[in-house]
């Protein structure tokens, strides 16, 4: 399995929890690791919510959970060009750069 991710300027490392943005580390908690790893895996992509909050916390109710990580997720990433969370209505969350527009399937 691939224990290392890049997009650009953004290094996600599996195997040592470590997230790098032009080789400024970011600090995240485990949740928003969780979640930035599940949208690098897919960047690009919509990934629907109810599929975020699954691969994350499995069965149990978690939608003011995913909306808490994915508010403190976006913050960490604000100064990390050109990363960003989208919503997209009534579908879910992408990863993209900031100036693309989600593939929605």
């Amino acid at each position: 399995m691939e224990q290392r991710f890049s997009l650009g300027n953004l290094v996600v490392d599996l195997e040592a929890y470590n997230v790098w943005i032009d080789e400024r580390r970011l600090s995240l908690t485990y949740s928003e690791f969780e979640l930035l790893t599940i949208l690098v895996k897919r960047a690009g992509a919509v990934v629907p919510r109810e599929e975020l909050a699954r691969e994350m916390w499995g069965d149990e109710p978690a939608e003011h959970r995913l909306n808490v990580q994915v508010c403190r997720l976006r913050k960490k990433l604000e100064d990390s060009h050109p990363w960003r969370v989208k919503t997209v209505r009534r579908r879910g969350y992408a990863l993209v750069a900031e100036d693309d527009q989600p593939r929605v399937a």
